[in-house]
């Protein structure tokens, strides 16, 4: 790993030329208007990669620009990139010790998701290269760059126009909140369009809204919306119970990012939706 420097591939277009100390909070990716802000905590790393792709596919992903982050304070390993926007794909490698009888993983091989993204893009192809151990001998370090079969962290922009929507701030006391997966709520509506039906707009349908409004709902909080991957070739089916096959899987990978199947950016105009009858909305 190059020390304190930013190690530069000529494929990338804009290649980065500017590195400052940034700040240990909030964790993850933050644009804030003016460049991007990256932290990450790991109690047990010896160096930590912030690692940039440009465009191209997993299967010509040949474009990783590796800046070695220096800067650390509380285990939390920080940099701001003044010149890294929204859209920006990203992912971390961590060098560290490998010693598993003991949980400790570090491989530098492998390129991480940050587990406080708030956008994904791409899916894991469960390549054996995805493992941190050789499948011979697990006790020793599966050295295959995974970066070509694993998603990419995306940095998102937290600036959206909420036009005249604002907040119902309902008192606590008035509150009645509608639990519901966005699956469940919306598949069996007759009044939702099929192909909104499993989706964010569908939620904000207005036959759905209607349903809520007559029940005398204020909030509605939505479950399990979190990003799945597919399983592993080997793994159990994907729907093994009545509930999976009405609602999907309890088990989100990430807890940042929307699940694609149900909506993404549209998640936030969606809000808007529920705010102009006087809905609050959460996620669970």
């Amino acid at each position: 790993m190059p020390g304190g420097r930013i190690e530069l591939n000529a494929d990338i277009l804009n290649p980065i030329t500017m590195q400052w100390v940034g700040k240990p909070h909030p964790l993850g990716a933050t644009y804030d208007g003016s460049g991007t802000n990256f932290a990450l905590f790991s109690s047990v790393a010896e160096g930590v990669e912030l690692c940039l792709f440009g465009d191209s596919t997993p299967e010509g992903r040949h474009d990783e620009t590796r800046i070695d982050v220096i800067e650390v304070d509380g285990h939390i390993w920080h940099v701001y990139l003044p010149e890294v926007r929204p859209g920006q794909h990203y992912g971390w490698r961590v060098h560290g010790p490998w010693d598993p009888a003991q949980g400790l993983w570090c491989n530098s091989s492998k390129l991480l998701i940050d587990p406080y993204a708030k956008a994904i893009d791409g899916l894991v192809d469960w390549s054996p290269a995805c493992f941190g151990y050789d499948a011979a001998d697990r006790d020793k370090p599966n050295l295959d760059d995974s970066a070509p079969h694993v998603p990419l962290a995306v940095v998102s922009d937290p600036f959206f126009d909420w036009g005249s929507d604002r907040a119902p701030r309902t008192a606590m006391h008035e509150t009645i909140i509608y639990e519901a997966h966005v699956r469940g709520l919306t598949m069996r509506h007759p009044g939702v369009p099929e192909h909104l039906r499993g989706t964010y707009s569908g939620v904000a349908h207005p036959a759905v809204i209607d349903h809520l409004v007559r029940l005398g709902v204020t909030a509605q909080r939505q479950l399990c919306v979190f990003d799945i991957d597919p399983p592993e070739p080997v793994s159990i089916p994907l729907v093994d119970t009545i509930h999976d096959a009405e609602t999907g899987r309890d088990e989100p990978r990430r807890h940042r990012v929307d699940e694609d199947s149900v909506g993404s950016e549209i998640d936030r105009e969606v809000s808007g939706g529920l705010l102009q009858p006087g809905l609050g909305r959460g996620l669970g």
